[in-house]
């Protein structure tokens, strides 16, 4: 009989753990317990190509930093982690889990991050100097898994990393799945640290030379679990409305320009920022923006996208962007055929379907706040800004 797949459990209370399995055996520190419904996944596995088995794919995101450097810094009420001018996490209000990250970085000389996994990730990992880092030697929270057992899979049309025992990470493409086992058995993960629980904010892989001794009946293998991850996404709260939608910060040291099919691509870290269209020239120009102002966040509110920096709606026109003025005290909504136009009425901001007048207005209440009065337009990207 199938059985659903149910979410990886986190448990730390010895009362809850009585009433679940046996708990997984951990060398030092809380004990993670997994729910064992026996079971097996019906769904042919995806086969890796012996050509990415040995060595980690190339088009993973990496951040390299000196450990030395890492440092715990409070920017606006978040608690992020540093490393000279790379923002390696944010953990929004979680200032104990900010600085229990910054030890970790200490303890095990983290020299590396890197991510898998768009349009946000799904996967992180750490390295120290090109290598897996130990086990701490402090109390941590662990899950250990079957480094001989992993392999890609599908479950619930997702692509999958997995271990005979349980779902470790999912994502959008098989090619992102691929990549995260060649990473593991590259590096030779076989436990995962949690910092943060029961929805971690922060992972770290680390290879145990005392790994679990798994045993390999079938009649024993557990049902296939999700680990959770924070999403890297963020409230966006306005005064007087509450939360409107979300914002995603970015490091804007990290942007750079990625060539595809469709032309140049704003990219940080794993976040894709923007399209700046197919001229070499533009697209730097437009980047330089960015870094210029400095861009920081890429918010969303009602279908409507635009940046803001530190907060606030970015400032000033640098040099070779073309600017259109619109009148903030005139912005209003109105029909205009099926649809509902959000303008000054010279201009047209952004639009919506007959049916959404309650987004739009709130849009308006959002355009409002922050102030904006420019449309800024460079190569194919274009954004809002204050002219001053």
């Amino acid at each position: 009989m199938s059985r659903s797949i149910t979410a990886l459990m986190i448990l730390f209370s010895p009362a809850l753990a009585s009433a679940q399995s046996p708990a997984l055996p951990t060398t030092n520190g809380p004990t993670i317990h997994i729910d064992p419904t026996l079971g097996r996944s019906s769904v042919p596995p995806l086969q890796l190509p012996s050509a990415l088995a040995g060595e980690p794919l190339s088009n993973d995101h990496r951040v390299h930093f000196h450990w030395q450097d890492a440092e715990v810094r409070l920017d606006g009420q978040h608690w992020q982690l540093w490393a000279g001018k790379n923002m390696l996490k944010d953990f929004i209000d979680k200032r104990d889990q900010a600085y229990e990250a910054r030890r970790l970085v200490a303890d095990l000389q983290l020299s590396e991050h890197g991510t898998i996994g768009s349009p946000e990730p799904a996967m992180e990992f750490w390295l120290s100097n090109g290598q897996a880092p130990p086990p701490p030697m402090t109390r941590r929270q662990i899950i250990p898994f079957d480094s001989s057992t992993l392999k890609t899979d599908r479950v619930e049309s997702r692509f999958c990393l997995r271990d005979a025992r349980q779902v470790l990470f999912r994502f959008n493409t098989a090619a992102e799945a691929q990549q995260a086992l060649a990473v593991c058995q590259h590096y030779g993960f076989n436990e995962i640290g949690l910092i943060g629980a029961p929805k971690p904010s922060m992972i770290y892989l680390v290879s145990n030379p005392n790994p679990v001794q798994w045993k390999k009946s079938a009649d024993e293998l557990f049902k296939p679990r999700q680990l959770q991850l924070l999403s890297a996404q963020y409230p966006l709260t306005v005064p007087n409305l509450g939360e409107v939608g979300e914002r995603i910060p970015f490091d804007p040291a990290r942007i750079k320009l990625v060539k595809r099919t469709d032309g140049y691509h704003l990219v940080a870290g794993p976040r894709d920022l923007g399209n700046a269209g197919p001229s070499d020239y533009y697209a730097h120009i437009a980047m330089r923006a960015l870094q210029q102002y400095p861009m920081t966040e890429l918010a969303s509110a009602c279908g409507m996208s635009f940046y803001l920096s530190r907060g606030q709606a970015p400032r000033g026109v640098p040099v070779g962007v073309r600017i259109v003025h619109f009148d903030p005290k005139s912005l209003a909504v109105r029909p205009q055929g099926d649809q509902l136009i959000i303008g000054d009425g010279r201009q047209t901001i952004t639009t919506f379907a007959a049916s959404q007048d309650f987004e739009a207005q709130t849009a308006l209440k959002v355009l409002q706040h922050y102030g904006f009065d420019v449309q800024c337009e460079v190569g194919g990207l274009h954004y809002l800004a204050r002219e001053r």
